[in-house]
């Protein structure tokens, strides 16, 4: 969870004495929240050692990429190769449809993208047979 700290303002404007129609306006002003999507890691080593610390920084923007205040919150940091999916926390790499342990049940795969690969049209090589790629494709 989080708190966001806002205030509202009701401010007058005129324009050499005059108000302005509509006046008073009333202005929300917030801190900036850190959005994910901009916030920038750097200093990060190239090579870490499993269970060892390793140090870098987190720069926290907003949404407009200017900075923000760091909140208080357990960051969850997590490795993500080209080839590797994270999703419901459980790393994966997509199937090759050259790999020997997979076959492919859709036929009609030449019209997908390279990026999918649905789970429920790949099956495991070690089904023996017909019956057991049927109880495969059934689940």
């Amino acid at each position: 969870g989080g708190c966001s700290i806002g205030v509202s303002l009701l401010t007058n404007w005129s324009i050499q004495g005059e108000p302005l129609p509509g006046s008073p306006f009333t202005c929300h002003i917030s801190a900036p929240s850190p959005s994910v999507s901009h916030c920038q890691v750097y200093g990060a080593p190239d090579k870490c050692i499993a269970c060892e610390p390793a140090h870098f920084y987190v720069s926290f923007r907003d949404e407009s990429g200017q900075l923000a205040h760091a909140v208080s919150s357990d960051l969850e940091l997590f490795m993500q190769r080209e080839d590797e999916y994270l999703a419901h926390g459980v790393n994966w790499h997509p199937a090759s449809l050259l790999s020997p342990e997979t076959s492919v049940i859709d036929a009609d795969v030449s019209a997908r993208q390279d990026h999918e690969t649905p789970v429920t049209d790949i099956a495991l090589a070690s089904a023996q047979d017909d019956d057991d790629m049927a109880e495969v494709e059934e689940e």
